[in-house]
């Protein structure tokens, strides 16, 4: 890793159905990988934490920004999310 960022663990998880997870990620840790650091993430520690790689990201917030993010589960989940993010019900299948 090129730098130290906070760790989570089940105590930042503020939420979890079987479709997603809500994290309350701590400042000073990246929501996803770079090229130069891919395990220092929110998304990798989730990963590694529920030892499965069905973890999607929804949204993101900087580095240095604390706050909920909400994961998804599965890809339609986050395709689902993703399209009430836009606002377009039309796409929105019930």
């Amino acid at each position: 890793p090129k730098r130290f960022s906070p760790q989570i663990s089940k105590q930042n998880i503020v939420f979890e159905n079987e479709k997603f997870i809500i994290l309350n990620k701590p400042s000073g840790l990246p929501c996803h990988p770079t090229l130069d650091n891919i395990q220092e993430n929110s998304l990798f520690q989730l990963q590694k934490l529920y030892k499965t790689l069905d973890v999607y990201m929804t949204n993101r917030l900087d580095q240095q920004t604390s706050g909920l993010l909400l994961y998804a589960k599965t890809q339609e989940f986050q395709t689902y999310y993703n399209k009430l993010l836009k606002n377009d019900p039309e796409q929105i299948s019930h």
